[in-house]
């Protein structure tokens, strides 16, 4: 499972529906380089910025391409960093939300966070090593390196953080949210 990073496979003035249909391309041509006959796909899309028009744009270029070849999309996810640790602050009322929609879903991604199974089981044979982010990401990532004796860079300006969560506190608190909050649960 290739996956494709801001900057490095594409800018981000990219045409969302290009985006879609390369997301699509480049894991087919890695199956085609097997001999492999693709049947479904898994989707996984950290982006730290996405709104609905983004993704309606996206999707069609996905579905379309995905159409071409008889491919069936069955699962996957959109995930941000610092959501649940943003959504515990608020019901400790450390932090205020004025905007209802996006103090809900804070929350809601701290109350019933989504154990990603599916994501888990496509990695298995692709990773060395994983672990999910319920200590915060420094703290494991830490672990990881630790174990494995290497190291690591973080791009502040590439972490997905959500828009509920940017557009409602200071750009350093949401990094600190996403680096240091924990309880994200994402691999």
């Amino acid at each position: 499972m290739d996956t494709l990073v801001l900057n490095t496979h594409f800018l981000e003035k990219i045409c969302p529906f290009d985006l879609g249909y390369k997301s699509v391309s480049v894991n087919l041509s890695d199956l085609a380089a097997v001999g492999a006959s693709p049947k479904w796909l898994l989707l996984s899309l950290t982006m730290p910025f996405i709104n609905e028009f983004w993704i309606d744009k996206y999707s069609k270029g996905l579905f379309h391409h995905l159409n071409i070849f008889n491919v069936k999309l069955i699962g996957g996810d959109l995930s941000t960093l610092g959501d649940s640790a943003a959504g515990l602050s608020i019901l400790m009322d450390n932090l205020c939300i004025t905007d209802k929609i996006s103090k809900n879903y804070l929350i809601k991604r701290h109350t019933r966070p989504v154990p990603r199974i599916h994501e888990g089981i496509v990695l298995r044979h692709l990773v060395n090593a994983a672990c999910d982010i319920s200590d915060g990401t420094v703290v494991d990532l830490q672990n990881i390196l630790n174990n494995s004796q290497c190291g690591a860079k973080i791009y502040l300006d590439r972490l997905p953080i959500s828009s509920y969560l940017l557009n409602n506190v200071e750009y350093k608190q949401a990094i600190s949210f996403a680096l240091y909050g924990g309880e994200d649960y994402e691999l």
